[in-house]
């Protein structure tokens, strides 16, 4: 009787071994599960960190490549496209028209044997991928790129930033809102495939490799695939692995994984300002060493002529020389003082006020204001100022009005050795004759900072790019007595200008700086009271930059 209780018991225990086996059969599934998950994870963030070194070394070398280019710092290559039927590494120039399309391809690396002309070609020096193993991509802007079509440069300094040629690329967050309108490079990372994307072909075209997604209530396309425009956008999207189904800000399927980063103009227009100022700071302790002091400064004059002046000890830059003057004027209608001695001279009507209406040759009108600068005329009805090209200059056919000579006639009066009858020295650079008179000018005895190609001068960049205009130069002659922040006794310092101030309520003390200053003010050209209010004290260097201040403190010396 007591055979069928054992047989339960041991149906009982079977099932208990059973049952035990089976969770220990599930534990071991959700453990491995787990880790696979975890491991799957582990190899996605591996990927990330990959992709974001490789965007962060990647913008490292093309600021880099760009202020250390040897022919015009600030300047970009052109990507590496597939019009040449390959991806291989090298900078790609065009020799037909220009197409936006040709500013957009994958990060070009390679060096190379330049196959058009003008800026070398060699690429960044960086063969990077991102964390699935692609080649970055890049998008330029056209401002800083060789224009092959004219066979020409850009101009490359501080007053691109608000007045470009072209506007400035675009970049937008995964909403569709501005980041930036300032951006002179966009770099990004592909990531793996995505959707119907087919990267198989020998040279796939950009819409394989990058994504577009769109925005949902009519937010529209937004899309990383092409450049069409100057002013092209880019968009840092939000990763589709973070967009569920019930994410109603977006239209579904939704497929994008691009990574990007990107350089604005201001970011790397400080880099290039710090190669200018250095440049011109090892020429002028360069002209120290040689002549045992350090040039006197060329006046804030307008129109600008960097010819320095007798005890001038802040202004611009001195890189040009300025010949002796002396003008004779027989009345207010008969003057002569050569165009080579003066930068324009121009007649302005008094009697009657009626504005000129056509010009000729080297001479424009504004209003009643008629300027030449060589061999011209300005005229209305009967009346006709004309100038020849050995500067001298007649008004025919009646009325009256003054000259006015533009040129570094500016204080201290002793520069203009003498004054006689009509004529008065002026402000801002100017003497004005009402009448008959004459007067003589004597240039700076000092010499101009050697410009290319001379010893120890200027590169050819530096002045074809007018970076003299952006660095306003300040000495202590003959005792060292200036200050900059907590740097005491200094002969010679820098102020690199930025570009003009101009955005209301940004502008310097309520107003736009305007360049040349019309009333050759230093308020055009620096921000702070420290550094305007005309002592020898001036703000420390690298001082952080803001909306309403963009100076930089370098100094030369000791």
């Amino acid at each position: 009787m007591e055979k069928p209780r054992l047989n339960s018991l041991f149906f009982k225990r079977q099932q208990g071994a059973v049952l035990l086996l089976m969770t220990l059969v599930l534990a071991v599934s959700a453990t491995a599960f787990a880790f696979k998950a975890l491991n799957q994870s582990n190899v996605q963030i591996e990927r990330e960190k990959i992709t974001l070194n490789a965007l962060t070394e990647a913008k490292a070398a093309v600021i880099g490549w760009s202020v250390s280019h040897p022919n015009l710092p600030g300047s970009m290559p052109f990507p590496d496209r597939n019009g040449d039927g390959n991806y291989d590494g090298n900078s790609d120039c065009y020799t037909g028209t220009f197409n936006y399309s040709f500013l957009l391809g994958q990060l070009p690396w390679l060096g190379q044997t330049n196959p058009c002309t003008a800026l070398p070609l060699t690429g960044f020096g960086v063969d990077v991928r991102d964390g699935s193993g692609n080649r970055l991509w890049y998008a330029v802007s056209r401002n800083l790129v060789h224009d092959y079509q004219t066979g020409t440069d850009p101009i490359i300094n501080p007053g691109i930033i608000t007045s470009p040629t072209y506007n400035w690329m675009t970049v937008y967050d995964k909403r569709g809102n501005l980041i930036s309108n300032r951006v002179a490079v966009v770099i990004i990372a592909p990531g793996a495939i995505v959707g119907a994307q087919d990267r198989s072909a020998a040279a796939p075209n950009a819409s394989e490799y990058l994504d577009s997604f769109y925005l949902a209530a009519g937010g529209g396309i937004k899309s990383n695939t092409g450049y069409t425009l100057p002013d092209e956008d880019f968009y840092m999207g939000e990763d589709m692995r973070n967009v569920p189904e019930s994410d109603t800000t977006y239209q579904h399927p939704y497929y994008f994984n691009d990574k990007l980063v990107y350089i604005t103009i201001d970011e790397l227009m400080a880099e290039v300002e710090k190669r200018a100022a250095t440049e011109a700071k090892n020429v002028l302790n360069s002209y120290n060493t040689t002549n045992g002091f350090f040039p006197y400064a060329a006046p804030l004059a307008n129109p600008l002529t960097h010819s320095c002046q007798t005890s001038t000890l802040s202004g611009l830059l001195p890189t040009a020389t300025s010949a002796s003057t002396s003008c004779t004027c027989a009345s207010n209608v008969n003057c002569t003082c050569a165009f080579s001695k003066i930068t324009n001279v121009q007649y302005i009507r008094t009697s009657p006020t009626a504005t000129w209406t056509s010009n000729t040759g080297s001479c424009s009108r504004s209003g009643v204001t008629c300027t030449c600068t060589g061999a011209g005329s300005c005229t209305r009805t009967t009346r006709t100022f004309s100038c020849t090209s050995a500067g001298v200059c007649t008004l025919s056919g009646g009325a009256s009005g003054s000259y006015k000579f533009n040129g570094v006639f500016t204080s201290p009066a002793a520069q203009v050795n003498t004054r006689t009858g009509s004529c008065t020295l002026g402000s801002c650079g100017a003497v004005t004759c009402t009448g008959s008179g004459t007067f003589s000018y004597t240039p700076c005895s000092d010499l101009a900072l050697p410009t290319y190609p001379a010893a120890n001068s200027l590169p050819s960049w530096f002045t074809t790019n007018n970076w003299q205009d952006y660095l306003y130069y300040s000495l202590a002659r003959p005792t060292p007595t200036m200050t900059a922040g907590s740097r005491t006794g200094l002969t010679a310092l820098l102020i690199a200008t930025g570009a003009p101030i101009t955005a209301s309520p940004f502008a310097v003390k309520g107003s736009a700086q305007t360049r040349p200053s019309t009333s050759c003010n230093v308020n055009d050209y620096l921000d702070s009271a420290q550094n305007t209010n005309g002592d020898t004290t001036f703000d420390a260097p690298n001082l952080s930059k803001s909306s309403s201040y963009n100076d930089r403190t370098f100094i030369v010396a000791p």
